[in-house]
């Protein structure tokens, strides 16, 4: 990014910035804090424990599945939002969506 660029967004309005700060706060904090209470000197020996391996394989195999879902439901539904005309578009386009700005826990 060229300076001009950088000098073409402005400055941000001091109304946002707070919130902002106080957002990225939300989302620093508690990694810093997981990486600080991380015991780091016996890391590699709890990678072997069979509760670490039984929640790896757990993650792996939800990922997977997660994987092949999208890919077998989710690129057919994007095309036909993308592609086809049909009754109800603009509210399956919105249920499509929610989960990306609304994440679960929120809700």
């Amino acid at each position: 990014m060229t300076h001009t660029q950088a000098r073409a967004l402005g400055r941000p309005p001091a109304l946002l910035l707070v919130p902002a700060l106080i957002a990225a706060t939300f989302l620093v904090v508690p990694l810093v804090t997981l990486v600080l209470a991380t015991p780091w000197s016996g890391f590699f020996g709890l990678l072997g424990t069979e509760a670490v391996r039984d929640a790896l394989a757990i993650t792996a195999l939800t990922s997977a599945a997660t994987v092949a879902a999208c890919l077998i439901l989710g690129t057919p539904l994007a095309w036909l939002l993308a592609r086809v005309e049909f009754r109800g578009r603009s509210l399956l386009r919105a249920a499509v969506t929610v989960p990306l700005v609304l994440p679960p826990v929120v809700v």
